[in-house]
């Protein structure tokens, strides 16, 4: 992913890293029990890298809120984002007792590559660590094109890759469970054409 040293103000800091979320979901049980075990273990502060997709649930319905009021009920500072969504001017994670915060701009994109058979490259988004090793052929099944597949479902069916569309795509990168990139609608013109071509 991106290069370079992560450095903060505090040289004797230590991480404790807590799973809360799966490759494709994220359980508000697994959150507050998360939240739970951290505040337990005594952290100093919470950061949290999760969201719910706006609108937000009231304070007292949403896992996220409940657990930090929890913590800050023991004086432990709260950070969360302000949402993975990336619709402009929305924002989770906004109970009065955590500090919200997010990017103003980024330096930098996380690409993924479609090089199709005709010499066309197809250049969207994703955070995909897992690299396709081999050239394989973009078809193949009849139900290798289907609205509405999940990553779990393409897995689960003997897919090597996946290439999602999502017409309203916003230049956020997503993590898959297999090679996977999620391309916009202008892209998926061009690949449907060329499937068509190689048909």
């Amino acid at each position: 992913m991106a290069k370079g040293t992560a450095r903060g103000g505090a040289p004797s800091a230590r991480l404790a890293i807590y799973k809360a979320c799966w490759f494709d979901m994220c359980n508000e049980a697994d959150i507050l029990s998360a939240l739970d075990d951290a505040i337990s273990d005594g952290v100093d502060i919470l950061s949290i890298s999760i969201g719910p997709d706006p609108p937000q649930p009231s304070y007292f319905e949403n896992a996220i809120s409940i657990g930090a009021f929890h913590a800050f009920q023991k004086g432990i500072l709260v950070s969360a984002l302000a949402g993975n969504s990336a619709f402009p001017g929305t924002a989770t994670n906004v109970a009065p007792w955590i500090l919200t915060v997010a990017a103003s701009s980024v330096d930098r994109e996380f690409h993924s590559i479609v090089y199709l058979g005709n010499s066309k490259v197809l250049k969207d988004f994703s955070l995909n660590p897992i690299k396709m090793e081999a050239y394989y052929g973009l078809i193949a099944g009849s139900a290798a094109v289907a609205p509405r597949v999940t990553a779990k479902n393409a897995r689960q069916a003997g897919a090597v890759g996946l290439i999602l569309i999502d017409p309203s795509i916003k230049e956020v990168g997503f993590q898959f469970i297999i090679p996977g990139t999620l391309i916009g609608q202008e892209e998926a013109e061009e690949l449907q054409a060329y499937m068509i071509s190689e048909m």
